[in-house]
């Protein structure tokens, strides 16, 4: 008869609302990093704030917070273009088992915080259209589940970390609209997942490294816009998945190497304002797939002398036609930028879909 009261009661109460059953609690660690982060980027101001300073457990309920299914742990985190300003706390570091982290789209200022190589288990990393600063962490080379990283159009300076190439899992790396210097990372072609790479609007120089030709994946791959020297690589001709190429707007010299005509699958070429010189060669013709009136090869070196095929093709591909007539005009910045076609989105679109792009990077 006990029994039976007892469990009566039990259903009663689960029945009325008045019995919680708890599954998890959140790490105060991890709260703790929940309201710092509400604290320190003006939280009072977020345009959706909705349940943010609950009660502790009721964290899987404040705006763009993700737990895992028992709510023992903070999983994902996306407030992104909502208003978020000031700087990122250290305790973010304490974030452990995050796996998604979207903060684009804001007002963030000072630098990347030293702790996010703590953050091991993230795969998707956008902190883009920020107001950040200082230097790329090196410590972002610990982040070996990434495979998203997006750091673009920030103020970020310095050098590309090399340890970034421990990141093999990455199969997309933006860093472009920065103020990054040195060179390249010569041991890039370690990052052979990469599908799209975007270094393009930084202070880059040196010559493009020739391991860039392992990164076989690549469909999109924009460098313009730094201070690039030497040659194209032959190697380029590798990255036969290419859809889109920007070289312009740099100081490179010398031809451009035959293996470009490998590149059938590439739609946009653009390499204008540079130093490039000798004959275009006929491979060019090969690449059927490049979109008329899309593609940019002025404000070079090249010998305007080429067979009719060629002329009639290069009319055609280059925006504007008559791609011959500002040749020997080069390095003089005067090429007008494509922004149409640098625009990312464009890229994303094709890979994904027009409703799926925005979801699945972040965007």
């Amino acid at each position: 008869m006990i029994r039976f009261i007892f469990s009566f009661l039990f259903m009663f109460l689960l029945t009325e609302g008045h019995f919680r059953i708890v599954n998890g609690a959140i790490p105060a660690a991890q709260r703790n990093a929940l309201i710092d982060l509400y604290n320190n980027t003006g939280g009072s101001n977020w345009t959706n704030k909705s349940n943010w300073l609950g009660d502790a457990g009721t964290e899987n309920t404040w705006y763009g917070i993700t737990c895992d299914s028992g709510n023992n742990y903070i999983t994902e985190i996306d407030l992104h273009t909502n208003n978020l300003s000031g700087e990122l706390p250290d305790s973010i570091g304490d974030l452990s088992n995050l796996t998604v982290m979207k903060l684009y789209g804001n007002s963030l200022t000072g630098s990347i915080p030293i702790s996010i190589h703590s953050l091991t288990g993230l795969t998707f990393l956008a902190l883009s259209d920020n107001q950040l600063s200082g230097a790329i962490p090196t410590g972002i080379s610990s982040l070996l589940n990434l495979t998203y990283l997006s750091l673009s159009n920030n103020r970020l300076t310095g050098s590309i970390p090399s340890g970034i190439s421990n990141l093999t899992g990455l199969t997309d790396l933006w860093l472009d609209s920065n103020q990054l210097g040195s060179s390249i990372p010569s041991n890039i072609g370690n990052l052979t997942a990469l599908r799209s790479l975007a270094l393009s609007d930084n202070l880059l120089n040196d010559e493009i490294p020739v391991s860039i030709g392992s990164l076989t994946n690549l469909q999109y791959l924009s460098l313009s816009n730094n201070e690039l020297t030497g040659g194209v690589p032959a190697e380029i001709g590798d990255l036969t998945g290419l859809t889109y190429l920007s070289l312009s707007n740099n100081q490179l010299t010398g031809p451009i190497p035959r293996e470009i005509g490998n590149l059938e699958n590439l739609t946009i070429l653009l390499i204008s304002n540079n130093r490039l010189q000798g004959q275009i060669p006929e491979e060019i013709t090969l690449l059927i797939n490049l979109i008329d009136d899309r593609s940019d090869f002025r404000y070079n070196n090249f010998s305007t002398t080429v067979s009719d095929e060629l002329q009639t093709f290069l009319d055609q591909k280059q925006t504007g036609g008559n791609w011959e007539t500002s040749q020997g005009s080069s390095g003089n910045g005067t090429s007008t930028p494509l922004t149409q076609d640098d625009d990312s989105s464009c890229f994303l679109r094709s890979i994904f879909g027009s409703t799926e792009w925005e979801n699945t990077l972040g965007f």
